[in-house]
């Protein structure tokens, strides 16, 4: 059963996330932002933590797991898109081997233009790369992947475009498919909860 969610912006910020992906039921929008109404599933919520050193996460979501009686369904993780190969393969394992699924936000320092581009392609090809080998051990291993999330934010290089950062995902996804993140894998538009003026969050 997955575990009631502790306060903390980041854990919220997984489940909003979650959310965002499932939709079933509407929810209501907060007038100020004048965003579209997101829907959202209503059968079932999916909790997740983000270990605060990714690590070492096995023992954080295994100590929660066994103060709560519960079992944490998901395992946050932040990438750099540049983090080497060898590093992402073993944060991933250790998130797996607690029983959790991991879900990874990727953050690329370059403007959206410059992903369309190809400027970061060899780093998309290794983060592929990394994906993929640690999917071919088997068990069942699957993933959620966040190529930068927070874009509808002007904390964030690649925030505030929405027209090219439509086409940076599209174009992340497809090199990262390439080069192994295939199968089991579950891409995730992950929007801050509100935005930056002048764009909405529907706008990306």
């Amino acid at each position: 059963m997955p575990i009631t969610p502790t306060s903390g912006r980041r854990v919220w910020g997984l489940l909003v996330c979650l959310t965002l992906i499932t939709s079933l039921g509407p929810l209501s929008t907060i007038a100020q932002v004048a965003e579209p109404p997101v829907v959202v599933a209503t059968n079932q919520i999916v909790a997740g933590v983000y270990p605060p050193q990714q690590w070492f996460a096995a023992a954080h979501i295994q100590g929660l797991n066994a103060a709560s009686g519960k079992q944490i369904s998901l395992g946050g993780l932040w990438f750099n898109v540049n983090e080497p190969l060898d590093n992402m393969i073993h944060m991933l394992e250790e998130v797996w081997s607690a029983g959790a699924t991991p879900f990874v936000n990727i953050h690329v320092d370059a403007y959206p233009a410059e992903i369309v581009a190809g400027a970061m392609d060899v780093y998309i090809t290794t983060l592929g790369n990394a994906v993929g080998q640690y999917l071919s051990k088997g068990g069942g291993r699957s993933l959620l992947l966040t190529p930068m999330p927070e874009m509808n934010g002007d904390w964030v290089v690649y925030g505030m475009d929405p027209m090219n950062f439509k086409e940076a995902f599209r174009h992340f996804v497809s090199v990262a498919s390439r080069s192994g993140a295939s199968g089991r894998v579950r891409w995730v538009f992950a929007p801050n909860g509100w935005s930056t003026p002048p764009h909405r969050m529907v706008d990306y």
